[in-house]
């Protein structure tokens, strides 16, 4: 349930100042045969607030506890996450990292504060643009974090022990589970231009987060990143080719940095988009793309999980609304 309220010239100022109250509840039961059934609910409230001193700027500011049950995937995961090289064995080797089940994570609850402040212009270099963008910062103390708990055997990097081999015999695997007390934070900033001929949009983030009782960092992280989409428009034929740069750091947030930072990258896709406007195709949407056109050998999950090749990709839909 939510409501909205609106003041225009609150005490007096310019502009308007609109709170947004809310209340969510949550319920959910997973069971497997073999397994603990998990089942629990929640009531989480959410307050926010906005002020619009003019039109084309805006400051804003949110509280709100959550709560997330974890996913049957993360509940029962399996099956294999990656294979990395045995660099003990010669020659070269994979072995392989499993998901394995862990049905006692237990739901995680969170409070969370964001602060933030965007603008939004129409026309602003020619007739019918519109530019907008927002920045904001958030923090949150999470109780029972649903983490990304990765192991792989120091000996599968050349270590003498412990040795390297496949699945949870050898140390090799991954599971989700919970961290009791942890603090997260980051920031966010995204940028759009859109206009009838071309338009760009843009994001960064980063973010940051440990174990508040080990003050290890927690697994969920990922490097700070740069995206960019842009792109061309031909009206005339209903078609729009663009294509999206992703630009990661080098991700250090780990506890051992002689094993387990990983390498910047950066990832260049390509793609084409055909919308036909007229009355008899409308709603039909034909996409083309490649991803990682440049093949990047890059690094997303652990160190040794390397991520190579293009992926040539064709979609066909079609939508109807009555």
């Amino acid at each position: 349930a939510q409501a909205e309220v609106a003041l225009e010239q609150p005490l007096g100022a310019p502009g308007v100042l609109t709170l947004i109250p809310s209340v969510r509840w949550d319920k959910f039961k997973s069971k497997a045969v073999g397994d603990p059934s998990t089942n629990s609910d929640s009531l989480s409230p959410k307050i926010g607030m906005s002020y619009r001193p003019v039109e084309q700027f805006i400051v804003f500011g949110n509280w709100a506890e959550a709560f997330r049950a974890p996913s049957y995937n993360e509940i029962y995961a399996d099956n294999v996450h990656f294979r990395i090289p045995n660099m003990r064995s010669f020659p070269p080797s994979l072995v392989t990292n499993f998901f394995i089940p862990n049905p006692s994570l237990v739901p995680e609850e969170s409070e969370t504060w964001e602060i933030g402040g965007g603008v939004d212009f129409d026309n602003l270099f020619i007739d019918g643009d519109r530019f907008s963008a927002k920045m904001s910062y958030y923090q949150a103390d999470v109780t029972n974090l649903i983490d990304l708990q990765v192991r792989i055997p120091a000996g599968c990097f050349g270590a003498p022990f412990p040795p390297c081999g496949t699945g949870e015999r050898f140390g090799n695997f991954s599971r989700y589970v919970n961290i009791t007390n942890a603090n997260i934070d980051g920031v966010e900033l995204e940028a759009t231009y859109d206009s009838r001929y071309y338009y760009a949009r843009g994001n960064f983030s980063t973010i940051n987060g440990r174990d508040k009782v080990t003050n290890k960092y927690v697994g969920i992280l990922t490097p700070d990143k740069f995206f960019i989409d842009t792109g061309i428009k031909v009206p005339a034929l209903d078609i729009r080719v663009g294509s999206r740069v992703t630009i990661a750091g080098t991700f250090s947030k780990v506890d051992d940095p002689t094993v387990d930072t990983r390498d910047a990258y950066t990832i260049a896709d390509v793609y084409a988009v055909w919308q036909p406007s007229s009355d008899m195709l409308q709603g039909l949407r034909l996409d083309l793309g490649v991803d990682n056109i440049t093949d990047e050998d890059y690094e997303v999950i652990a160190v040794g999980a390397s991520q190579p090749g293009q992926n040539y990709k064709i979609a066909l839909s079609w939508r109807w609304g009555f």
